[in-house]
């Protein structure tokens, strides 16, 4: 099957104020994003999507005031599954793990389903800081990146240990048995399997980080890209700028070493996607590869 996928990377602060209506909602591309249309049955009208995973079958969604979203009939319909949320909660991060999925919540810790989102249950013993931007998983344990440090559970999120604190993550990635995080003061890596962490670069708030070949490679809130082919000892500017723009990746575009946008995709070719069918002229940046289409939709999230 040719490589034709979607990566779509654009600065946090500058999209806020221009992802408005149907641009909030999601969208599904049967055609590998020739056309798209719009698959917004079952979700509330002002709904504002931050994140989203596979579970088993399912797709699930977090939202920012409207809880936990989930469709099980490829996306026909989306039915609320918020059993055991607090109200009107916003929930940034989501992970799916050993048939269990993981809600982190601005203000609220971490929440747990063991019913695939029928029921949802605190678990935050351990846990500090109840802002919980990212999940990550590496070597069979749960990472949390907070407002105030990472932690990390070996019990599949019944328990958490700090590893570091006082600082924002924003996102983990993995290189050659060294685990990479995105934080408020550029990376931070760990070379024992995340107990302890030293800063790996600091050229500013760092918002999201991944993996290019044997290559590192981050995106900083002002959308500026930044290379490393040392293991983040040092970080080089691609002098590229991502402020508002879609992109497509095709196998003939021009290679770029550009980080993919909260670890959507690892493909490091793109060409400014233009004029796309069904999809409103405004920037998007979550993307998602389902065994029943490519859903995009244009998030809000904050954290500039």
């Amino acid at each position: 099957m040719k490589l034709y996928f979607l990566i779509f990377i654009y600065s946090l602060c500058a999209i806020q104020a221009q992802a408005q209506g149907d641009a909030e909602k999601i969208y599904v591309s049967h055609d590998q994003g020739d056309s798209w249309k719009p698959i917004h049955t079952g979700l509330p009208e002002d709904v504002v999507i931050n994140n989203w995973t596979m579970h088993r079958d399912a797709v699930v969604i977090a939202t920012d005031a409207h809880g936990i979203f989930i469709s099980d009939d490829k996306f026909k319909t989306w039915h609320a599954a918020n059993f055991g949320l607090p109200q009107h909660v916003k929930i940034d991060a989501l992970i799916s793990f050993d048939n269990i999925i993981l809600a982190g919540t601005s203000q609220n810790g971490i929440y747990m389903s063991y019913n695939d989102g029928d029921s949802w249950q605190t678990c935050n013993i351990g846990l500090k800081n109840m802002t919980v931007r990212c999940f990550y998983i590496y070597n069979n344990t749960l990472f949390a990146g907070t407002n105030d440090g990472i932690y990390y559970s070996y019990d599949k999120g019944r328990s958490w240990t700090a590893s570091m604190r006082s600082v924002q993550i924003n996102a983990f990635t993995a290189l050659n048995k060294t685990l990479f995080a995105a934080t408020r003061l550029g990376a931070y890596r760990s070379d024992d399997n995340g107990r302890s962490w030293n800063a790996s670069g600091s050229n500013g708030a760092m918002a999201s980080i991944g993996v290019d070949g044997d290559n590192l490679v981050a995106i900083l809130y002002q959308g500026q890209s930044f290379v490393s082919t040392d293991r983040g000892a040092v970080w080089l500017d691609t002098k590229s700028f991502f402020y508002q723009y879609t992109f497509r990746l095709t196998p003939t575009s021009t290679k770029q070493l550009i980080s993919n946008w909260r670890r959507t995709l690892r493909l490091p070719y793109y060409q400014q996607l233009t004029g796309p069918q069904g999809l409103p002229n405004v920037p998007f940046n979550l993307l998602l590869d389902t065994p029943y289409g490519i859903l995009t939709a244009s998030s809000k999230r904050d954290g500039c």
